[in-house]
This record gives structure tokens, sequence and C-alpha cells, in this order.
């Protein structure tokens, strides 16, 4: 029997919160063509992937702590890069605490920050803010 993962409480608990700051997104995702996997949540026009990483306590038992769904989750996380996502991955701690949707709000603003710094006219008054927003994306350039 498959799982469904929709049915998730600790993702549902994070699409409240996505819900209540009217962030869309869109959910259980195939976010790399050709290939199976699926991501949690994917925030469009961002790129952004989200990952709740739930049952990491169970030891081997647990899908994100066993060999075989490390190695996995290590494949799916690389091809999200590769695929240019900003990829962010929560716990239930961060999910219950609020900081998962803290940290996924300061990403969307530093996306639409570097949005307006890629308009080669920008005054150059914002271009130090511009480079101050690139190292914090950690973007070369």
């Amino acid at each position: 029997m498959a799982i469904d993962y929709k049915n998730s409480p600790l993702e549902a608990e994070f699409e409240r919160q996505l819900q209540a700051h009217g962030i869309s997104y869109r959910r259980e995702v195939k976010a790399i063509p050709k290939r199976r996997f699926r991501v949690d949540f994917v925030i469009d026009p961002w790129r952004i992937a989200v990952e709740i990483e739930g049952g990491i306590w169970l030891g081997n038992k647990g899908r994100h702590t066993n060999p075989v769904g490390y190695q996995r989750d290590c494949e799916k996380y690389n091809l999200l890069a590769l695929n240019r996502y900003a990829l962010l991955r929560f716990t239930t701690k961060h999910v219950k605490d609020g900081s998962a949707l803290a940290t996924t709000l300061e990403l969307i603003e530093l996306k639409k920050e570097q949005q307006q710094c890629s308009n080669l006219y920008s005054p150059r008054s914002t271009l130090a803010r511009c480079r101050s927003i690139m190292l914090r994306l950690r973007v070369p350039g």
C-alpha cells in the first residue's frame, strides 16, 4: 500500500502556515523531468523546494535516516540544486516552532530582492545593497 504523503500531519501544519501568509505553492511536485521523486512543496516563481523531514528520530526505520533512503534523498537534493532550486529542509521542531515558515518567508524576500537587483540599470545607490543580497544568497558575481 502506498503512503499518502498529502495526509502527513506535519506537512498539513506547514501548509496551513503558508496559506495563512498568502503564499502560493504546489504540493507533491515532480520537479525534475523524467524522475519519479516528488518534492513536498514548491513555491513558484521563486524555485524554492521545501522538504519536511519527518521521522528523523526513528533510527534506521525512518525514511530519511536509513542508508538507502538517505542516499536517495542526497540524489534528489543534488538534482534540485543542479536544476536551480533553492532547497529548504525542516524537521518537526522547525514546523511547530514557526522557524520553518520564518525561514521560508525570509528566502522569498531575498529572492524578490535578487530579482530587483538583476536589473542592469539599477541606480548606483542600490548596487551595494544588491552585492550584499548576492553574498547572502551565495551567488557569484
